[in-house]
């Protein structure tokens, strides 16, 4: 650091010129120690001490309570937010949606599958000639490889575009069609709708298990529960 002291003012030592010497002294300090301050603040500004800097503080996840309190579709009585293994604890919002996205395709996937079961086990399916067993879990072993390729490529080319419907902005957990663009969760209709959506993809991931451990297990592939009642 460097100081000029060209402008100081002349020290005067004569006796008669005791007190222009003091005031002269007085306002030479003065102006040295106002300049030091301000070259000390200046350089503070450009730079900083790290050890003073404040600490960067994450912004935290949102709690679980917030999550269940902002969504409205899936809760439903008389269970309310059915989470029994407790999967959902600690979980963020990017994590819930992620939940959310898998109920949505799962419970498609067995109302799909359900539906399929039972339109082959009541004997409905030309494919193939029609030459495959009624029983759905024979049907899949008999299936020629040409069949499970157009499957693999099927679920393969639904799957690719999904995934590059859900890059776009906005993008609700689920919504494939973009129904969130024309209709909010404002609309007691459009939940309704959703709730209607989940409840049933529940229930058919439920009864999918349980139709194919019954023919797994017992060798009927058809209905056990009103059969009895009918015959």
């Amino acid at each position: 650091m460097t100081y000029s002291f060209a402008a100081r003012p002349p020290l005067l030592l004569g006796g008669f010129n005791t007190r222009s010497n003091a005031l002269s002294m007085t306002a030479y300090l003065t102006q040295t120690f106002t300049h030091v301050a301000i070259t000390s603040v200046s350089l503070h500004k450009k730079k900083p001490s790290s050890a003073f800097a404040p600490a960067q503080v994450a912004k935290s996840s949102t709690a679980l309570n917030g999550w269940k309190d902002d969504m409205v579709v899936g809760i439903t009585a008389p269970v309310g937010f059915f989470d029994p293994l407790g999967l959902s604890k600690g979980k963020d919002d990017a994590t819930m949606a992620m939940y959310r996205e898998a109920e949505l395709k799962h419970g498609r996937v067995a109302m799909a599958a359900c539906l399929g079961w039972y339109i082959t086990a009541s004997g409905v399916h030309p494919a193939f000639d029609s030459k495959l067993s009624s029983d759905p879990l024979e049907a899949a072993a008999q299936l020629p490889s040409v069949g499970w390729l157009q499957f693999v490529l099927g679920c393969g080319a639904i799957e690719w575009l999904a995934q590059q419907i859900k890059a776009r902005p906005g993008y609700q957990p689920g919504d494939v069609l973009g129904a969130s663009y024309w209709v909010d969760n404002g609309d007691e209709g459009w939940v309704d709708y959703q709730n209607k959506e989940i409840n049933n993809g529940r229930l058919a991931m439920l009864a999918i298990m349980g139709v194919i451990t019954q023919d797994l297990q017992f060798h009927d592939y058809g209905d056990q529960i009103f059969k009895p009642l009918v015959q």
